[in-house]
């Protein structure tokens, strides 16, 4: 993020990216595929897959996800990496700022919803209806947090991702459950 911040995003080249890393530009190409992916990749961690299961629980029980389960995935997030938040900050400014990225963005909310899907305790369409639900909503409130007061700290973030979910309900139980 330190290169995109201080040359511009478009005149950061993978190269820069490679040698930054320590690394030769085909392998930033075998992991990332492109340059839009080194900013909206997100790697599942165990935090990250304890969280979605949060969200999962707290949708299957209540319909939605609940503000103590977007708070449990904020808080996991942020314990597993000490600047978590500054770089999840940093490429939501980048992202909101530079279209490509944008865009690469909502083309990766397919990868995420599918992940999320998974954990959904629904049948298939059911799930993936839910999960892009859910996925488009917190990408929606992502890019709302950097026009809000504290941005970028947790309280904001948990506080714009409860208002974008909350802008959606699903139902507590579907067809093929009910």
């Amino acid at each position: 993020m330190a290169l995109f911040e201080a040359h511009g995003y478009a005149a950061t080249t993978v190269e820069q990216i490679a040698q930054a890393a320590e690394v030769a530009p085909i392998t930033v190409y075998r992991y990332f595929g492109t340059k839009e992916a080194t900013v909206v990749s997100v790697s599942l961690t165990p935090a990250l897959r304890e969280g979605l299961g949060l969200m999962a629980d707290a949708l299957a029980s209540h319909g939605a996800p609940t503000g103590e389960a977007v708070s449990g995935l904020v808080s996991l997030l942020v314990a597993e990496e000490d600047d978590w938040l500054d770089g999840l900050a940093a490429r939501i400014n980048l992202v909101a700022s530079t279209p490509e990225l944008e865009q690469a963005m909502w083309a990766k909310s397919s990868t995420w919803t599918t992940t999320l899907a998974e954990e959904l305790p629904t049948d298939a369409l059911s799930a993936r209806v839910q999960a892009r639900a859910l996925v488009g909503a917190c990408l929606e409130g992502l890019l709302e947090w950097r026009d809000r007061p504290g941005f970028p700290d947790a309280e904001s973030l948990t506080g714009v991702i409860q208002e974008a979910l909350g802008a959606i309900r699903v139902p507590a139980t579907s067809p093929a459950t009910a």
